[in-house]
């Protein structure tokens, strides 16, 4: 209840600043324009044009001046109906108009000799080639974070997935961690510099390249997002932080009617396949061979109309992750010691024989038993009875490992890289102190586990108080206490609650962060 007293508070606060610059609201605004002319072109001044949006039913009333030209305020995006009235013409009405963030939008009207109780209803779409300027941008809409599915990594659905859409991007390389799965993080946008995107949030900055691109630890729900454009060239001014394009997100209004949805995304490694490599070494150590993890993403949305407030619509999102897991799998997290280094794989082995799912032992097609964590030689393989086979470093014509050679690679073998034998000396070595019984463990047990507890709130509002005075307010707060054990060889442990004091403990990376960004911007005529 705190946090809805405190948006609440911070609506009419904002109140007072409503007739600041637009100028940084790309965003979430937009522009219908045009002339208004007869049938042989002359203008028509003084005609009346009425903008109504056709979600809320607010209207915004506008005049054609000496030269027939009209433009209106910015606009909240939403799909609006373009009605021009004159004494002595016809009325003309275009419904169906959607207007996306920051663009201008063409609606020339040709009015025809009539009585005003005629009208004359066009069917045929907006101009949607942008002649006003020179920026080249790309949106994705409402329809398409409705139907696309989402990326998740070890985080909630991210709403910069959808970057994938966008022409010219090129995401992250795999790195190895979970997280960064489906986010912008070290991405390019139209061959520039990693890190150099900037995003704006219904008009307000975050993620940019002083912060690291992290944008994925401060979200935008995925399901308020009305609307992304990306833009890559021909910056405004108001856009100088970023070298290499910036993205637009612009949240959902409420309407004159209630509309909402309830979700639930889970994920559990319960349901998943095992891990073909990893598998061998966790079933030596008695683990199950897939990493624990259990990811639920959850949270409802809901908008409408104030009761009894006339022009004044809400909409509200609470999206929560509860995440468990192991660390990640990535090389980050896994050391090798100096047999592993030196190209010697045997602690592997486990002895036992590959077997599947009903416990039946399994041969290659010339017969030889398959071991579990059996390194193989690429330079061996043939086709043997039909199938592909390849013999295992340091086993014998049967099969069998010969102790002392099996799972170890000669120094002397061809196929040894020279890159690699560059790069190993600078990977870190085990701890000295640690107690794994085995190189290349994970650090914690299935019990120490990672847990991130997400909870993002946003609240908009938006009243239109008449013509020529709006505002549009939106409050939005990312928390993320963080309970870990860490990663690495011999793990460590928190000692105070990560939830409630998660800032005391300095053990280990990642205490959590709260992140609130309150934005408002209004129309002034």
């Amino acid at each position: 209840m705190k946090r809805f007293a405190l948006a609440a508070v911070l609506l009419f606060w904002l109140v007072g600043f409503a007739c600041q610059s637009l100028q940084a609201q790309f965003a979430d605004r937009a522009v219908i324009t045009g002339v208004v002319t007869d049938n042989s072109g002359a203008a028509i001044p003084d005609a009346k044009i009425t903008i109504t949006n056709e979600g809320t039913g607010t209207r915004t009333v506008v005049g054609s001046n000496s030269a027939g030209n009209y433009s209106t305020p910015p606009l909240t995006l939403g799909s609006y109906r373009v009605d021009v009235e004159k004494e002595g013409f016809k009325i003309f009405s275009h419904p169906g108009i959607v207007l996306t963030g920051g663009e201008n939008y063409r609606e020339d009207a040709k009015l025809q000799i009539g009585a005003v109780t005629e009208k004359v209803e066009v069917t045929g779409g907006t101009e949607l080639v942008n002649t006003e300027n020179a920026t080249v941008s790309h949106t994705v809409g409402a329809l398409y974070y409705r139907d696309l599915p989402a990326v998740m990594g070890a985080d909630i659905r991210l709403a910069e997935s959808l970057l994938q859409l966008q022409p010219g991007y090129v995401p992250v390389q795999p790195n190895g961690d979970a997280i960064f799965r489906g986010s912008q993080f070290e991405s390019r946008i139209n061959g520039g510099q990693m890190l150099a995107t900037e995003n704006w949030f219904d008009g307000a900055a975050f993620g940019y390249a002083e912060g690291h691109q992290q944008t994925q630890e401060s979200s935008i729900p995925y399901p308020s997002v009305q609307e992304m454009t990306v833009v890559e060239n021909t910056f405004s001014a108001q856009y100088g932080h970023t070298s290499g394009g910036f993205i637009t997100y612009a949240t959902k209004s409420g309407t004159n009617q209630f509309h909402g949805n309830l979700y639930d995304f889970y994920t559990n490694n319960k349901l998943d396949a095992s891990n073909y490599f990893v598998g061998p070494l966790l079933i030596k150590n008695g683990r199950n061979n897939t990493l624990p993890l259990g990811q639920n993403n959850w949270g409802f949305a809901l908008g409408g109309p104030v009761p009894k407030l006339k022009k004044t619509f809400w909409f509200f999102n609470l999206d929560g992750l509860d995440y468990h897991s192991t660390v990640n799998t990535g090389l980050v997290n896994v050391l090798p010691d100096a047999k592993v280094r030196a190209g010697d794989f045997s602690e592997y082995l486990t002895g036992a024989q590959v077997t599947d799912s009903n416990g039946v032992k399994q041969f290659d097609s010339t017969g030889r038993p398959l071991w579990v964590g059996e390194i193989f030689n690429p330079a061996t393989t043939r086709i043997a009875n039909g199938q592909p086979v390849r013999d295992g470093y340091g086993f014998d014509a049967a099969g069998n490992p010969i102790p002392g050679q099996a799972n170890i690679i000669p120094a002397n073998d061809p196929l040894r890289s020279s890159l690699a034998a560059a790069v190993i000396p600078n990977i870190p070595g085990l701890d000295a102190n640690t107690a794994l019984g085995t190189p290349n463990e994970f650090g914690g047990t299935s019990d120490d586990n990672n847990k991130i507890n997400v909870r993002t709130w946003l609240l908009r509002v938006d009243h239109t108080f008449n013509d020529k005075f709006s505002i549009a307010n939106t409050y939005y707060e990312n928390v993320r206490p963080r309970i870990a054990h860490c990663g690495g060889p011999g793990g460590c442990t928190t000692t105070n609650n990560g939830e409630t004091d998660s800032k005391a403990n300095d053990t280990y990376i990642g205490q959590g962060f709260i992140s609130a960004s309150p934005t408002t911007s209004s129309i002034c005529r």
